[in-house]
């Protein structure tokens, strides 16, 4: 029995110890340049409590947020959990203005500074679905499925302008363009936990992910100031420049003045993990820590010439893609990473176990994004730095509420409440080109405010809703639960 028991243990630790590796990457398509997409962690409960759910983990969601708090299902036995969700973005994107340099005042240049646009977007769907299952000696097991991105972004842009005209720092004009997004991420996992002697659980799990990518910049001809070609700028190059897909004029989105497209696409499946462990300390303390591994997908990137390119419908540059000269490729294959997560959390429960107050951190590996860039920038051919382009890794705060009201023997209701801080995440470019600069701007902080309710009916039914409010993001969650 005594050898039983060490062998279980040497199983779950050698899982905590196994290494984890991973490639990764995106592209500089514009599209990627605004976007601040959370990868969403399960249930309606967690929701209102702002995401602090690493040190409880009693219900199944834990099987993709904590695993080891699935041996608290033990207490109420095996279960039944579906949750619905819908997500509203608004998204943030350089639309116009001038940078770097006054403006003319011809035509649409006449706004100093860059100037945001937003566009909104709405998904919806049934985010967790799980059955956990309580086994003999110790362990509990779950299966789920878990949406853990559902995202869709369409962005049209008039193009920013730059610079002074002056020597050294020359006038020029970000192609107008049209950006459309659908990114969608799905986990089908089996988790599993054990409680070890001294109220400590460790559990672990292990995720299959479906990919679905798609996206498509269009980028329109935006003319020539001098439309002459002679050097010089006169008024008919001026008047020229003012009419609709000249250079100072309102954006020309037919499709005969389609400069150049870029696409993203990846229809791929990837494995990865997910480890954690939980220590109830006292009947009032618990604390928990996770680890879960992005997965890796292949992803396809294209630049193709339009109608007013140098040769429209062809590929650029397609012989450099396929091949280990890449210095002056645009698009080709690639990887794209799903960040990686580290987190750790506190739960403070009174002595009548109505109260709860949790507090979670989670370091979540933005950064990984960037390595491996692939470029789909002409501007870039021949001289593309990699390290010139950077998301920064996030350090996210969480704080939740929750309080049970009794309302009857049958019928028990619950309060929650949360908060948590979410840091900038948006791809940045930091080295010395002007226009790029003006399209890849830094993203701003954001927090959360969440709040949600709760009704247990008859000890073997629960339902949940909640909300998650901030300025760029807004969740619905309505989940229910059932024991057996």
């Amino acid at each position: 029995m005594r050898g039983s028991k060490r062998q279980k243990l040497a199983f779950w630790l050698l899982g905590l110890c196994l290494p984890t590796t991973g490639l990764l990457a995106q592209t500089n398509d514009d599209i990627n340049s605004g976007l601040q997409f959370n990868f969403s962690t399960p249930g309606a409960r967690s929701l209102g409590m702002g995401g602090a759910f690493l040190a409880l983990a009693d219900d199944a969601t834990a099987a993709f947020t904590n695993p080891a708090g699935l041996t608290n299902l033990t207490v109420g036995g095996s279960e039944f959990s579906l949750e619905l969700r819908q997500w509203r973005y608004t998204n943030v994107f350089t639309d116009g203005g001038h940078a770097f340099g006054p403006p003319t005042g011809v035509g649409l240049d006449t706004v100093e500074g860059l100037r945001n646009g937003e566009s909104d977007s709405e998904v919806s769907g049934i985010s967790f679905l799980s059955l956990g299952y309580v086994l003999p000696r110790g362990f509990t097991l779950a299966f789920y499925r878990h949406e853990l991105a559902n995202f869709q972004a369409r962005i049209e842009s008039a193009g920013a302008f730059v610079g002074s005209g002056e020597r050294g720092n020359p006038l020029f004009r970000v192609f107008p363009s049209r950006s459309n997004l659908n990114l969608q991420i799905v986990n089908y996992g089996l988790s599993s936990a054990y409680e070890l002697p001294g109220s400590v659980s460790v559990g672990a799990g292990v995720s299959f992910y479906q990919l679905d990518l798609d996206s498509r910049t269009e980028r329109y001809f935006r003319g020539e100031q001098d439309a002459n070609g002679d050097g010089e700028v006169n008024e008919e190059d001026r008047r020229l420049s003012r009419q609709p897909g000249g250079f100072f004029g309102l954006p020309d989105f037919l499709g005969d003045n389609l400069f150049n497209i870029q696409t993203q696409e990846g229809d791929d499946t990837a494995w990865g993990v997910n480890l954690g462990v939980l220590w109830k300390i006292n009947p009032l303390w618990s604390v928990g820590a996770a680890y879960r591994q992005g997965p890796d997908f292949d992803i396809q990137s294209r630049y193709v010439y339009g109608p007013r390119g140098p040769n429209p419908g062809q590929s650029a540059n397609p012989n450099l893609c396929s091949s280990s000269r890449t210095q002056n490729c645009l698009g080709g294959q690639g990887v794209l990473h799903v960040p990686d997560v580290y987190g750790a959390g506190v739960v403070w429960t009174t002595s009548q176990g109505k109260t709860k107050i949790t507090l979670d951190y989670d370091r979540v590996q933005y950064s990984q994004l960037t390595q491996d860039l692939t470029n789909l920038l002409a501007r870039e051919t021949g001289d593309f730095d990699r390290s010139n382009y950077r998301v920064r890794d996030g350090n996210e705060a969480h704080a939740g509420f929750e309080a049970i009201l009794g309302i009857g023997s049958q019928l028990v209701a619950t309060l929650r409440l949360g908060a948590w801080y979410d840091p900038a995440h948006t791809l940045e470019y930091i080295g010395t080109d002007q226009a790029l600069r003006a399209r890849f701007v830094a993203g701003e902080d954001a927090i959360h405010a969440s709040s949600g309710v709760g009704l247990v009916i008859r000890e073997n039914l629960q339902v949940d809703a909640a909300l998650d409010l901030s300025d760029r993001v807004r969740t619905a969650s309505i989940s229910l639960v059932k024991f057996f």
